[in-house]
């Protein structure tokens, strides 16, 4: 039980999203890439045993290899001392406050669990308590807290908690600023999850300047064609309709399909949304057999990486269901011989 906790610490928890966008550049060399992957599962390997000195050594050699490509004040150079330091203070902890931990990380699996299903209300509970547990053990300058308070952020804005939602993200990016800087894809992705708080509270300008710079700070980070910058372009795609400027939102979803198409990732949900949302301008436009298409691409998707009862997914097969029937009626019907 105890190397687990340890483990727990120096993965680090998990994503706040249902699905992690795919890592699109990279300037570390191939061979140093197999380096790291090999560093990586050596690290996880001498954690489970309890060699953290031979863990710790490995970890500093991943944080040699990150900073040699990137820099000192890379995000990615940032995040393997963030590690480094997880990993010092997991050995120093008492039983007591381990065991904490372990019960966090079990909860935070149970939250991921149920909101790649879409039951965010049920998960919940969940992620509180695993974000005072963390805090007990660990406090809260760290990243499993800073990530658990993003998790249950988009819990509350799922379950229209507005106010709740605003607060764990606001406290998770002012950690964020303090653990990983401004320029970190963690910090990126808390700001367009705070813009549509913004957006569903009615401060659509705001929400606009925030998914912006957001945006902005991504291409930084990953560049313009990256799929973590089309991320954040979907969520502008939506927030452009609902300020009254539907041709701008549907370039920014073309931007979203193509960028998945670019990088070869039509597998992931990224792709499947914006299959989705260009299936309501067909359908506006009376374009049901191209709605149709898209809507089979996205729906094959949701079936490979969610579950069938997920809200979101029922919502899609309705909408379906409904071009199909439409298709039916525009079937031009055979008439009646007569001789």
């Amino acid at each position: 039980m105890q190397t687990t906790c340890l483990v727990i610490l120096l993965l680090g928890a998990p994503e706040s999203a249902a699905e992690k966008v795919p890592t699109s550049e990279s300037s570390v060399s191939e061979f140093n890439a197999a380096k790291l992957r090999e560093l990586d599962a050596d690290c996880k390997r001498l954690v489970g045993e309890g060699n953290l000195k031979g863990a710790r050594d490995a970890r500093r050699k991943i944080a040699a290899i990150i900073t040699k490509a990137f820099g000192p004040n890379h995000w990615r150079t940032k995040e393997q001392r963030r590690y480094l330091e997880q990993l010092n203070a997991a050995a120093k902890l008492p039983i007591e406050d381990q065991l904490k931990v372990l019960s966090a990380s079990e909860k935070e699996r149970v939250a991921q669990s149920l909101m790649k299903r879409g039951h965010y209300k049920d998960a919940l509970p969940s992620l509180e308590s695993a974000l005072r547990n963390y805090e007990l053990a660990l406090g809260q300058s760290n990243l499993a807290y800073a990530k658990g308070a993003m998790a249950a952020g988009w819990c509350a804005l799922m379950t229209q908690r507005y106010e709740e939602a605003e607060a764990k993200y606001v406290r998770s990016l002012r950690l964020l600023d303090e653990l990983v800087g401004s320029d970190h894809p963690l910090n990126v992705r808390a700001k367009s999850q705070l813009a549509r708080v913004y957006q569903k509270t009615g401060r659509k300008t705001k929400a606009y300047e925030l998914i912006n710079e957001a945006l902005e700070r991504q291409e930084r980070i990953s560049g313009a064609q990256s799929l973590e910058a089309a991320e954040i372009v979907n969520a502008l795609g939506g927030l452009q309709f609902e300020r009254g400027n539907p041709e701008a939102a549907e370039a920014s979803f073309r931007r979203v399909a193509a960028s998945c198409e670019h990088h070869e990732r039509t597998d992931v949900l990224l792709y499947a949304y914006a299959q989705e949302n260009l299936a309501l301008f067909y359908i506006s436009r009376g374009e049901f057999d191209r709605a149709e298409v898209a809507l089979r691409r996205a729906i094959a998707i949701r079936e490979k990486r969610q579950s069938p009862d997920n809200p979101s997914f029922q919502a899609i097969r309705k909408r379906y269901q409904h071009v199909v029937s439409k298709l039916k009626e525009e079937e031009p019907k055979e008439e009646v011989s007569s001789s």
